[in-house]
């Protein structure tokens, strides 16, 4: 282990042909996404209850511009594109951060484009505004009421990285 001024990273050694290199990994555990109304986008709620999150994919179409003249392929990449994000969480409808008066039922319902922001274990933090699109709830027998939410990127997003 490799100890950093942000706590126990561990270190994973591997060889290959070229050398030795190292392999850093972090735990997602502590993991937190936030929202707050684009009026007051100060003003941030921790989602309660969240148990998995897998945040927007970042991608950019590629555009081929090979021509007659090219004896390999050649390209640019087109827009910044985002994916959507999903939410895993133990579903609490009254919960002031899921309910229909100020949290994600709320948002879904009033088709509300809010700012989100996930900050992960290390406090890098990503923010950027999102529809709900969906709240998808399941409540099996002898089981954990859960539900699956999906949110819709629209706009920029900035990364502020963690403090030194």
């Amino acid at each position: 282990m490799w100890i950093s001024p942000l706590g126990l990273v561990p270190r994973v050694m591997f060889e290959t042909p070229h050398g030795v290199y190292e392999q850093e990994g972090m735990s997602a555990q502590g993991t937190l996404l936030a929202r707050a109304p684009l009026a007051t986008p100060t003003v941030f709620t921790p989602i309660a209850a969240l148990r998995g999150l897998t945040p927007p994919a970042l991608t950019r179409n590629p555009i081929e511009t090979t021509n007659h003249n090219n004896l390999d392929d050649s390209y640019i990449v087109g827009i910044r594109r985002h994916g959507e994000m999903t939410a895993s969480v133990s579903f609490l409808p009254a919960h002031g951060s899921h309910d229909h008066l100020t949290g994600l039922q709320k948002a879904w319902h009033a088709g509300t484009r809010d700012l989100y922001q996930i900050t992960f274990p290390d406090g890098t933090v990503w923010e950027f505004a999102a529809y709900v699109t969906n709240i998808s709830p399941d409540a099996p027998t002898d089981d954990l009421l859960s539900a699956e939410v999906t949110f819709r990127p629209s706009g920029a997003h900035t990364w502020t990285p963690p403090e030194p």
